[in-house]
This record gives structure tokens, sequence and C-alpha cells, in this order.
């Protein structure tokens, strides 16, 4: 065996037990035997060209690790056999943010209303889909409805196409 490939082992087997060690909160949810067999053959049919065109290191092949992990994981070919704890979800998202693998795939996170928004936003669907007899009668049941209704009747918020609430003062 050549010095080089001495080094690549050494350094394979280091990265392994990093990694290894770097995700073992990730790792207990998955079946481990599996889950290596699988980041190896991906790393193989994958990588074999960078594998082969970059000098050994420990990084480096840590690095292919991450990414065979995630694509794994990604495309589904490898799933958890128990739920992900949140050390492990939190292992997925930073080496995620590492490198940037599979961001690009990821739902946008949604984001949270406060209450005013979701009232402002059933206000705007009310307004465009209920009878103004519907929006009355939520209105008078409804103190923060009435309010907000009343603050989004003084902008372009409350109009259609079809309709548009002008309110006319004094009358």
């Amino acid at each position: 065996m050549s010095t080089t490939a001495q080094n690549a082992a050494k350094f394979g087997i280091a990265a392994s037990k990093q990694w290894w060690s770097s995700a073992r909160e990730l790792a207990v949810s998955f079946d481990r035997a599996a889950l290596e067999d699988a980041i190896v053959a991906w790393i193989k049919l994958n990588k074999r060209d960078e594998v082969s065109n970059t000098p050994p290191s420990v990084d480096f092949y840590f690095e292919l690790m991450t990414q065979a992990f995630l694509a794994l994981y990604d495309s589904g070919t490898v799933n958890p056999v128990f739920p992900i704890t949140d050390l492990g979800q939190a292992f997925i998202d930073e080496v995620r943010g590492s490198n940037g693998t599979g961001v690009q795939t990821l739902p946008a996170p949604t984001p949270v209303l406060s209450a005013s928004d979701k009232l402002r936003a059933e206000i705007i669907n009310d307004f465009r889909t209920l009878s103004s007899k519907e929006v009355r009668a939520k209105i008078s049941r409804d103190r923060s409805y009435a309010a907000m209704f009343e603050e989004l009747s003084k902008t372009d918020a409350l109009s259609s196409g079809a309709t548009t609430l002008t309110v006319i003062t004094g009358a």
C-alpha cells in the first residue's frame, strides 16, 4: 500500500469517527449499519472522481460524509426508524448551514402571523367573499373585528375589482 493510500485510509477512518461522534444524536434515529452502507455507496457512486483528484484530509472526508447523508436524507433514500431528536435536527441544520447542501430544496419557512395579522387577513377575505349582511353581523359580534375593520376601511385594503368600501363621514 502506498503512502498516499495509507494516509487516505487513516484520514478516512479519522473522519468517519469524527462524523459519527458529531452525528451521535442523529444516528440514534437511524439503523446505523444501513446508514453507513448508504453513505459509503453514495460516495462511491457520486464522488469517485473527487476522491481520486483531491488530496486526502479529515475535513475532506468529513464533508463527503455530510454531503452523502444530506443527499440521501433529502431524497428519502434513508429514513429514520425513530423520530429525529431535537439535537439530531440541530446537527442536520448545522451541517446543512455549513455546506449549503439541500438548502435550495427546502421549503421556505412558514411565517408566523400575529393575531393582528390573522385578523387582518380574515377581514380582507371576509370582505371579498361574504355578503355585507354577514360582514356587518361579524362586526356587531366582535369588538376587535370591528376595530380592525374600521382601521382597514381607512386604507385601500378593503377593495377588490368588484367592490370598494367608501366611508362617508357624517353619514
